[in-house]
C-alpha cells in the first residue's frame, strides 16, 4: 500500500510538470524575473572532485575525521558512500568544497539494499547534519571573522533521526535534519529525509542554495513553536531555489520568513499537512506553504518580513499569508498552482484567528 501510494504521488507530479512547466525560466511576474532567474547554484555543479571511498564497515570516527579534513583543502572532495546503513552519534559537520555522496534509490519494499542510509541516534537535540559558516564575533578574543562557506553538497542519501527523544520549545537552530547556515553555493539533491526533530532543511543566512529532487517524509513533532517544517528560507536568505521536490505529512511543507528574498519555491507537491495543537481543529488547518512574517519584529530584531519570493507550479492543499509574526514584505508571488483544499488566504496585520 505504502509503495503504491508513493508510485501515485510520483505519477501525479510527472503529469502535473508535463502540462505546467512551460521552460526552465521562471516567470516574469511584477518584474521580479530578473530575480527569481538568478535562484539556485550561480555556476552549475562542480565537474573535477577527488574521490574517496567508505562502505558501512568503516568506523564512525574514520568517516567524520575523513569529512573534517576534506573541508581543510581548496580542491573539491566528493566522498562516497557504498550502499549500506550507517549510523552515526554525532552531527556531521560539512567544510567548504565537501560532497557527500550515495547510492540512493526508491524504496522497493523493506529492501535497503542498494540505498545508502544515514541513520543518526544523537540523544540530544543536535542537528544531524550542518553546512554551516562563521559568525563575525569582532567582541572575541580573538576576534572572529565572517567565514561563508562554499561549494558543498549533499547527494542521493536518505537522513533519517531514529533517536526520539526530546523537548518541545528547542532554539531555532536545533533539531534539523540539514542545517544550511552563513553559506553560498551549497545544494541538496536526490535526498531522503525522514523524520526530523524539527525541521528537514533550514536555509539561514544564505545565497545561492539549491534543494532538488528529494523526498520529505513526516516529523517527530509538528506542535507550535516551529516545529514539524519541510524547507524554510529565513534570516535574509536570498537566491534560493526550492524546486521538484515531495513533501507528505508536516506541519509546513515550504515556508519564508524573517527577510527572506527572491527564493523560488518551483513545481513541489505536498499532501498530508498535519499538526498537534488543538485537538478540535483539523488537520487541515495547517497550511502547506506559508509566507510567515517578521519573528523578530515583536523582540525589536534585525528582520523585516519576507518579501519578493515566487511560489510557481506547486500542487498543494492550502498557501497561506499569515500574520502570526506580524507583517510579511511586499511583492511574494503566487503563480500557476494548484491548491485543492482551501486556495490562498491573505491575513492582515492584527488579523488573529482561522479565518482569512
Amino acid at each position: 500500500m505504502k509503495k503504491f501510494f508513493l508510485v501515485s504521488i510520483l505519477l501525479l507530479i510527472n503529469i502535473f510538470f508535463l502540462f505546467s512547466v512551460y521552460d526552465t525560466e521562471y516567470s516574469h511576474v511584477n518584474g521580479k524575473s530578473h530575480e527569481w532567474q538568478q535562484a539556485g547554484l550561480e555556476s552549475g555543479f562542480p565537474t573535477n572532485f577527488v574521490d574517496e571511498y567508505f562502505d558501512d564497515t568503516d568506523t564512525e570516527l574514520a568517516i567524520r575525521t575523513a569529512i573534517l579534513n576534506a573541508g581543510d583543502s581548496d580542491e573539491t572532495h566528493r566522498i562516497i558512500f557504498s550502499p549500506g546503513v550507517y549510523t552515526f552519534t554525532q552531527t556531521l559537520v560539512v567544510g567548504d568544497y565537501v560532497i557527500l555522496r550515495g547510492n540512493h534509490m526508491f524504496k522497493d519494499g523493506g529492501n535497503n539494499a542498494n540505498r545508502t542510509v544515514f541513520q543518526f541516534d544523537l540523544a540530544n537535540t543536535n542537528n544531524c547534519i550542518e553546512i554551516k559558516g562563521v559568525e563575525e564575533n569582532l567582541n572575541s578574543s580573538p576576534p572572529v571573522q565572517e567565514h561563508i562557506l562554499v561549494s558543498s553538497g549533499i547527494e542521493d542519501i536518505v537522513i533519517e533521526r531514529i533517536d526520539t527523544t526530546h523537548s518541545h520549545g528547542l532554539s531555532s537552530q536545533q533539531g534539523h535534519n540539514i542545517l544550511i547556515q552563513k553559506a553560498s553555493n551549497c545544494w541538496v539533491v536526490g535526498v531522503e529525509s525522514r523524520n526530523p526533530v524539527k525541521h528537514h532543511i533550514d536555509i539561514a543566512q544564505s545565497n545561492h542554495i539549491e534543494i532538488t529532487g528529494c523526498f520529505f517524509d513526516g516529523a517527530q513533532d509538528v506542535g507550535s513553536g516551529g516545529f514539524g517544517y519541510g524547507v524554510i528560507t529565513e534570516n535574509a536568505s536570498q537566491y534560493c531555489l526550492i524546486e521538484n521536490n515531495i513533501f507528505r505529512s508536516m506541519r509546513h511543507a515550504m515556508l519564508v520568513q524573517n527577510e527572506a528574498k527572491w527564493n523560488v519555491y518551483g513545481y513541489n507537491y505536498s499532501t498530508g499537512r498535519r499538526h498537534s495543537d488543538f485537538n478540535d481543529i483539523p488537520d487541515s488547518y495547517v497550511a502547506d506553504i506559508s509566507c510567515h512574517g517578521e519573528t523578530s519584529s515583536q523582540n525589536n530584531g534585525p528582520y523585516s518580513g519576507p518579501k519578493e519570493n515566487l511560489f510557481e507550479g506547486n500542487q498543494v492543499g492550502w498557501m497561506w499569508v499569515d500574520s502570526f509574526h506580524r507583517a510579511n514584505g511586499k511583492d511574494n508571488a503566487f503563480f500557476r498552482n494548484r491548491s485543492s483544499d482551501k486556495g490562498l488566504w491573505i491575513m492582515g496585520v492584527g488579523t488573529w484567528g482561522l479565518g482569512p
